[in-house]
């Protein structure tokens, strides 16, 4: 149930995500194909003008020309290689660096935290409902929680619990943690029902998550469509207002 949960959850994601991302790379592919074949061809019309044409006309002639430059691939490539190596790496600092970077943004930092505490709630509440000791049911379930600041987090409820402290309590500690998690668990343990306290909050913030996925898509499409045609009309004007220029002049 645990698995085809996390299979789930991960298929909406990927869904989620795949709309937009081939509107990005689409509308990039496009943006440096104009830039690099298209321009350089169509801007030599405007040659010999200078000062004369508009600044959005020269500063599309100076991307263009930027862009067209062999040793700005090169180096594009050399760093995204660079780039891949250091990502690859065991202890990469760099992914690191991006795991905390994205608990931070406001989107995707609590859509993280809903995720995760979801795994980890889902995970401790099937180990305690088949009878598996408590440190054992904490310690296996921090293995399925893969953001490096939320499980660094949780690496001192083990302690906590050894200390004698009550679940509840001891998940207070822990900054990712909210108020609900702890009056949930609070209250299951009062009950004798931990199990069914953590399977409850799991469903609840898988459902957060998925709403929050939702919202984010739904923002993220418009975001990514205007911002591509914003360019491309940026384009489009840069040209024509020379030539609107030169023909009230004529």
């Amino acid at each position: 149930d645990k698995a085809e949960k996390d299979e789930d959850l991960r298929g909406k994601i990927q869904g989620a995500i795949a709309y937009p991302l081939f509107v990005g790379l689409t509308g990039l592919g496009s943006i440096i194909f104009l830039m690099t074949f298209v321009m350089p061809k169509l801007l030599k019309l405007f040659t010999g003008y200078g000062e004369e044409l508009p600044f959005m006309t020269r500063s599309l002639i100076v991307t263009s020309n930027f862009m067209s430059t062999p040793w700005v691939w090169v180096s594009m490539i050399v760093l995204t290689i660079g780039f891949v190596f250091l990502w690859l790496l065991p202890q990469s600092p760099l992914k690191l660096f991006f795991y905390r970077l994205a608990f931070k943004l406001p989107v995707l930092g609590p859509l993280i935290i809903q995720v995760e505490l979801g795994r980890f709630a889902r995970s401790f509440g099937l180990m305690m409902d088949h009878g598996v000791d408590i440190l054992d049911g904490v310690s296996n379930s921090m293995t399925v929680v893969s953001h490096p600041t939320i499980r660094e987090q949780l690496t001192v409820l083990p302690e906590l619990l050894r200390q004698g402290s009550s679940l509840a309590m001891a998940l207070k500690q822990i900054p990712v943690m909210t108020s609900f998690v702890v009056n949930t668990v609070a209250v299951g343990e009062e009950s004798g029902k931990a199990g069914e306290a953590l399977t409850e909050i799991a469903n609840y913030y898988e459902r957060e998550a998925e709403r929050l996925l939702r919202l984010a898509t739904a923002l993220l499409e418009p975001i990514m469509v205007v911002g591509v045609g914003a360019i491309v009309g940026w384009i489009v004007i840069a040209i024509l207002l020379p030539i609107f220029e030169l023909g009230s002049i004529v």
